[in-house]
């Protein structure tokens, strides 16, 4: 039998030659069984495709149809990625079969108070709308399974590969975050794994500009170009190779975010006024003459989302007594992430992977995020546990329940999504309701799940860095 090295070997040579395998050759004798188990998810898929979705997906797809029918670009954090771009595309391919009533209401200037109850209720309980999600969500169909083919190639024991394959494939938390919630973090998670696929094939380009192009949808992509570069930089000794080849990398990685900016430059932008009367701040979106405010605040909304994901959403612990000077939890952990994978020598794939999603685990530990960005670590969190089941496997069962508790934050985050079937659904009470109805404290419970949330990411930490066998090795000894 070929040693592992050698399979990683000949499946470079394959890829030199310009030959790749859909299926690689360490899972062919389980080839019915992918089969079988992708049509299973197909169908769960397409099944929840037009029946359920929240209003951030209405908020993504407006900005496409605007893009598509009046060729005109919403300022947005949304619409400053590339995404915006791919749903335009989407919906002038299938342009023949979108239902008007519903592309017409999202390209109309009707201004609604309090505008996020009742626009969104509105729009998603429009004649049509189930057309309308179905389509929306094609491209998630798309990179969701070409992301499942792309695990099967990550590991290289057939069996394992394929324990990864089942897990992605009928996982709960990625399913129900594109099909049901209609977050688009698949798309941007697929060339995140993409960019580890061509790492360990030792492609390097094509891997930074993997990481450039899952930036350019979400800016999370970013924080893993400069931890690739640096390990790539290892590989060459002298300084003058080191900043010339440091020097590409970052032209390639860039590039795509270079082509999104640009394309915004160059069209024209849609004119929306925003209501300074708003007493929701975060609500406070669009023009006032002409000063932009994004989430209540003037600025580039891109930039204006980055620090508010980055520093408001951190942990933090005050220096001094007036609280001016805090250290933050997310470039706290960075920092980290960074030190470790300068002192570390020697890189192979499955440290790279593996340091990854310790970065992700600890941000999922000590951050606030909303639901939808645990994908970016789901698949390398499935990774984990088809590699050892027997150490994580039941972690990651644990992991899924607390999961869906922490979505209960929200209040009308479960119950909104009935709404394209049925569209009093926004009115029913959620969890906060019912919490309040049994005489329990609302946020002090969901925060005990939380914490216990924190507590199983630490736990698998711990694990991954192997502590728990080091304190073993330290009694018997």
């Amino acid at each position: 039998m070929p040693s592992r090295v050698q399979n990683v070997k000949d499946d470079s040579l394959i890829c030199k030659q310009g030959r790749f395998n859909i299926i690689p050759r360490s899972v062919r004798p389980y080839k019915a069984t992918i089969i079988k188990w992708g049509l299973i998810g197909y169908l769960i898929r397409i099944a929840i495709m037009p029946l359920f979705a929240q209003t951030d997906l209405i908020l993504i797809a407006r900005t496409g149809v605007i893009l598509c029918q009046n060729h005109q670009l919403v300022l947005s954090a949304y619409s400053l990625g590339s995404i915006t771009w791919i749903f335009a595309s989407v919906y002038a391919l299938f342009n023949p079969i979108l239902p008007n009533t519903v592309l017409s209401e999202l390209t109309s200037n009707t201004s609604y108070t309090p505008s996020f109850a009742l626009s969104s209720l509105f729009h998603l309980s429009q004649q049509g709308i189930s057309v309308f999600l179905f389509i929306s969500k094609i491209p998630y169909l798309v990179f969701d399974f070409a992301l499942a083919l792309l695990l099967l190639h990550m590991i290289d024991n057939g069996e394992k590969a394929l324990l990864a394959f089942k897990l992605w494939i009928i996982n709960p938390i990625s399913i129900f975050i594109s099909y049901a919630v209609g977050q688009f973090d698949i798309i941007p998670t697929f060339f995140l794994i993409l960019a580890l696929f061509f790492f360990k094939r030792r492609r390097e380009l094509p891997s930074i500009l993997s990481l450039g192009v899952c930036g350019a949808l979400k800016m999370f992509g970013f924080l893993f170009m400069l931890p690739m570069a640096l390990i790539y930089l290892k590989e060459h000794s002298s300084l003058k190779s080191k900043i010339k080849h440091l020097f590409l990398m970052f032209i390639v990685g860039f590039l795509p975010l270079a082509v999104s900016q640009i394309s915004i430059f160059l069209t024209p932008i849609y004119y929306e006024s925003a209501n300074l009367a708003s007493p929701f701040k975060f609500e406070i979106h669009g023009f006032f003459g002409n000063a932009f405010y994004s989430r209540g605040e003037l600025g580039n909304p891109l930039l204006i989302s980055v620090f508010s994901y980055i520093l408001e959403y951190s942990f933090r612990l005050g220096l001094d007594t007036l609280g001016s000077i805090e250290i933050y939890t997310i470039p706290f952990i960075y920092g980290l992430f960074l030190s470790g994978i300068v002192y570390v020598r020697d890189w192979s794939f499955e440290k790279l992977w593996k340091a990854f999603l310790l970065f992700l685990i600890a941000y999922y530990a000590f951050a606030f995020f909303h639901p939808q960005w645990f994908v970016w670590g789901l698949p390398l969190l499935i990774l984990l546990v088809a590699e050892d089941r027997n150490r994580y496997l039941n972690l990651y069962l644990l992991l899924i329940p607390l999961f869906f508790i922490l979505t209960c934050y929200w209040n009308d985050y479960l119950t909104s999504l009935f709404m394209p079937i049925i569209h009093q659904a926004y009115f029913w009470p959620g969890p906060h309701d019912l919490l309040n109805y049994l005489g329990f404290p609302v946020y002090p419970v969901i925060s005990i799940f939380r914490s216990i949330f924190s507590a199983v990411c630490i736990i698998f930490i711990v694990l991954m860095l192997g502590i728990d066998r080091l304190l073993h090795m330290s009694k018997t000894k």
